[in-house]
């Protein structure tokens, strides 16, 4: 009783992939940028 989208999640297209990581790297790098920012105010006050 396997619905039509089992086999779509199994089977990743390559450029959804690279767009995930893409996504994944940009949104680690506002993190990161945001905690940046964070630590300099806390040093700063």
């Amino acid at each position: 009783m396997a619905g039509p989208g089992t086999m779509a999640q199994r089977e990743i297209p390559e450029g959804l992939r690279e767009r995930n990581r893409r996504v994944a790297r940009v949104l680690l790098a506002i993190v990161a940028a945001l905690a940046l920012a964070a630590l300099a105010v806390g040093i700063r006050w």
